[in-house]
């Protein structure tokens, strides 16, 4: 059959890799019908497991990878419930090892294949990268990298502008509150150290600068602003009210508890500790012009319109203020070192199904149109389809959500054709598929929705270009 002789081809590709696996692996039955197969890979001790129907005849011949699915299998999520009752194997890693080199997460991912491959004498018929978050990323540079292996990817809870542009937005918030609230404070934006401490003491400078602005009218707007620069949306808090559209005093509630949590202070040291110097910069960076496209700019301007018949011009002094304020530059080589696996390049050879949430803190929607655009410009519109979800927090993503992102990225691959296109489609699958299960799911959250432009993207277009 022409498959196998494709994973035969496939094989063939990686044997170095496969000499760098562990010896004997583990076995456990986690239920009834499953078979978990585990160990850890040699090469970096690096945990590894996959559950699979058993027999062995109820297994489809397609196999889900994951950065996610050791502990997902530990715990017999939901999620591996609803695959492995379906008839697919999943398998995957944690998070541990990788930390932030995409790259070799996606190697990781192509070795639990391996090992399916090494404990079944049997190759899928399929391999679908899949993430969350962190593996959102994994999984989006699996499809790239391996193009002869993954079939199709499933992402969800954010990532798509990549690590590089979501940690600019970063830097583009916190220099903006910085220099406007209190240039003297110690908050060092770069460099600092991937260790407990470091991370702490930055965090805490954040804390006081966002309770300092909290303290006054002038600062509360100027925290507004902040965070426009970074595409920080109008609903923040998990579980609380959405903000209604105009209702600027609750959206900018939502904003004090949750700033210094979007930083993400720890993820930029850890990759900047990986490129061995500093990869962010604001640089030739207008926050005028950022203001203007961030969709927040009425928001911002009615923050500082609270300030009374000055108020817009508080905002247009603050924006001269920005312009003039000295720069962050970065090391041009750690970026071209750093960019190779914290962006992308829209080269991917099967189709990609990303399912993210309007109020998602650390990956605005906005990011997802970035992903859309640079595989635009690799000429591969046509295999990327969306869904998003009404709810707030990083990666506020149900499982029978994620389950119908599965099951839209499979029927695409059934098909070659995209359905559930709009979120009343998407909603109808939902409810089919809770109706058909025993396994205890939410409701689905299905919503339309139009995320803004990005801002401060930087991909395989920019890749090398970097000039201090």
């Amino acid at each position: 059959m022409a498959w196998m002789i494709d994973a035969v081809r496939r094989w063939s590709m990686l044997v170095c890799a496969m000499l760098l696996l562990a010896g004997p692996m583990q076995q456990a039955a986690a239920q009834e019908g499953v078979e978990v197969i585990g160990g850890s890979f040699a090469v970096d001790g690096q945990v590894w497991k996959i559950a699979t129907p058993q027999p062995l005849s109820k297994w489809n011949g397609t196999l889900l990878v994951d950065l996610d699915a050791a502990p997902a299998i530990t715990s017999n999520a939901p999620l591996v419930q609803w695959l492995v009752a379906h008839g697919y194997a999943y398998g995957g890693i944690n998070r541990e090892k990788v930390t932030y080199r995409y790259d070799v997460g996606a190697e990781r991912l192509v070795m639990v294949r391996e090992e399916f491959i090494r404990h079944y004498g049997i190759h899928p018929m399929r391999t679908i990268a899949r993430g969350y978050s962190r593996g959102s990323n994994v999984a989006r540079h699996a499809m790239q990298l391996y193009p002869a292996i993954f079939d199709g990817g499933v992402f969800s809870m954010g990532a798509g502008a990549g690590l590089m542009s979501t940690m600019l937005q970063r830097v583009d918030s916190q220099f903006v509150l910085k220099t406007l609230v209190n240039p003297a404070s110690p908050l060092k934006i770069i460099n600092v150290a991937a260790n407990k401490q470091s991370i702490a003491t930055e965090e805490a400078a954040i804390e006081a600068l966002v309770k300092l602005a909290d303290s006054t009218p002038l600062g509360r707007a100027r925290l507004a602003l902040a965070a426009a620069v970074s595409q920080t949306g109008p609903w923040l808090v998990k579980d609380s009210p959405e903000p209604a559209p105009r209702d600027w005093e609750a959206q900018y509630k939502q904003i004090p508890p949750m700033y210094a949590d979007i930083q993400g202070v720890g993820i930029a040291a850890g990759a900047t500790e990986i490129a061995g110097h500093n990869i962010l910069w604001n640089n030739g960076v207008d926050y005028r012009y950022e203001l203007t496209h961030s969709g927040r700019q009425e928001f911002v301007k009615a923050m500082y319109g609270k300030l009374g018949a000055n108020g817009l011009k508080s905002l247009d002094e603050d924006l001269r203020t920005l312009a003039k304020a000295p720069r962050i530059s970065a090391d041009p080589e750690a970026v071209r070192f750093a960019e190779k696996f914290l962006s992308y390049t829209g080269k991917v050879a099967g189709p990609v199904f990303a399912l993210n949430n309007t109020g998602d803190t650390n990956y605005p929607p906005s990011r997802e149109v970035a992903y859309a655009r640079v595989l635009k410009h690799a000429g591969n519109s046509a295999l990327h389809s969306t869904a998003f979800v009404s709810s707030a927090g990083h990666g506020n993503i149900n499982p029978l959500e994620m389950i119908v992102s599965v099951a839209i990225l499979v029927d695409r691959l059934d098909t070659g054709k995209w359905h559930y296109t709009t979120a009343a489609e998407q909603a109808a699958l939902a409810r089919k598929i809770k109706s058909e299960t025993k396994i205890e799911l939410p409701e689905a959250r299905f919503i339309a929705y139009r995320p803004d432009a990005p801002l401060r993207t930087w991909d395989v277009r920019n890749h090398g270009s970097y000039r201090p």
